[in-house]
């Protein structure tokens, strides 16, 4: 196989892992892993998994959509740091929704717990966006690890290879440095290992 072709395959594989694993999934899969896990009320149940598909699936990617049909982001990955300003901040949004809204319905701490997490993380990321550009991705993939690290460390070695392929697919279709990546990663764990053992 020729070099160029080889890149080739590599970019497709990068912009699969990129798109599969964007933020919005992967926090629904730990939605709905810790509401299957934690609650055995089905009236429950449906509130965990209806305030993770709306706030943190469908409007986001709702919004993104608006934001590319009216060109206020240029491309997918929404490459120019400035133009990331208003889905951050619409995460902030969103995410304040869902740590009220849990807070009130539920009596399951660790959501609200895991609500909290994604709320200070896109505060920070929307502070942090203001003079340099971490990687959303792997901030999104790094937070599920972390919360599985606290609940249980073992599941969170199947997180591991999400967050590094995500971290590669950043790198390999060169939208982030290698710094930025890391700072993601880890701005990711952190939060959610500090606020979890705070609240939890």
């Amino acid at each position: 196989m020729g070099k160029s072709k080889l890149s080739n395959l590599y970019n497709r594989i990068a912009r699969i892992i990129s798109t599969l694993f964007v933020p919005p999934s992967l926090n629904l899969l730990l939605f709905i892993f810790l509401g299957i896990n934690v609650s055995s009320d089905l009236n429950m149940l449906i509130i965990i998994l209806t305030f993770s598909l709306l706030l943190g699936f469908i409007f986001p990617i709702i919004f993104f959509i608006k934001q590319r049909k009216k060109g206020i982001v240029s491309d997918i990955d929404i490459t120019i740091k400035e133009e990331r300003n208003n889905s951050y901040i619409f995460a902030v949004i969103l995410s304040g929704i869902g740590f009220a809204g849990t807070n009130f319905l539920l009596e399951i701490g660790i959501i609200t717990t895991v609500w909290l997490i994604y709320l200070i993380s896109s505060i920070l990321i929307l502070i942090i966006n203001r003079f340099w550009k971490i990687s959303a991705h792997t901030l999104g993939a790094s937070i599920p690890t972390g919360v599985l690290f606290c609940y249980d460390t073992v599941l969170s070695i199947y997180m591991l290879p999400i967050l590094l392929s995500v971290g590669w697919s950043r790198l390999a279709l060169c939208k982030h440095t290698i710094l930025q990546v890391f700072v993601g990663a880890i701005l990711g764990l952190l939060i959610s290992a500090i606020v979890f053992y705070m609240v939890v």
